[in-house]
């Protein structure tokens, strides 16, 4: 949850939850709604689809995307720009722009952590290991947008 995020032009966006047999209650459900919105976030969750960077920016999940090599340098630009300002117009502007986050956290992450702990204590037993939590990620890192296809 940032105010800017750049990405990597060969960078993939997942969430492993749902393939590890795992809630996504700990907020990662907070953002890809408020970033994607119900239908999009839920198809994301339920999936593990691999997003790329281009869908992340048509999306509105990312505000650029650039060569890795990229990346820092550009960050400073935006971060010079940002503090080039007095300290407290920054500081209003953020408090504007993170109220719908600030919002969403206070209204949903309750229930969303809740509801992934009993998932975890209704199974009755632990199903996560490493082997099975790395191996979960193969299908992104073989080029393909979702375990199934």
């Amino acid at each position: 949850m940032c105010d800017l995020t750049l990405m990597a032009d060969d960078a993939r966006i997942y969430d492993l939850h749902y393939g590890i047999s795992s809630v996504p209650g700990d907020g990662i459900h907070n953002a890809f709604e408020e970033l994607l919105g119900v239908k999009r976030a839920a198809y994301a969750l339920l999936t593990g689809e691999a997003i790329d960077a281009q869908t992340a920016l048509e999306h509105g999940m990312v505000n650029e995307i650039l060569p890795r090599e990229e990346l820092i340098p550009r960050a400073y630009t935006i971060a010079d720009h940002i503090m080039s300002q007095p300290r407290t117009v920054r500081r209003l502007t953020t408090q504007i722009i993170r109220r719908p986050w600030k919002k969403r956290i206070v209204d949903d992450l309750d229930g969303g952590f809740g509801i992934q702990m009993f998932g975890h204590l209704a199974k009755g037993r632990p199903v996560h290991s490493d082997a099975h939590i790395s191996g979960s990620g193969n299908y992104v890192r073989e080029g393909r947008k979702t375990p199934f296809d």
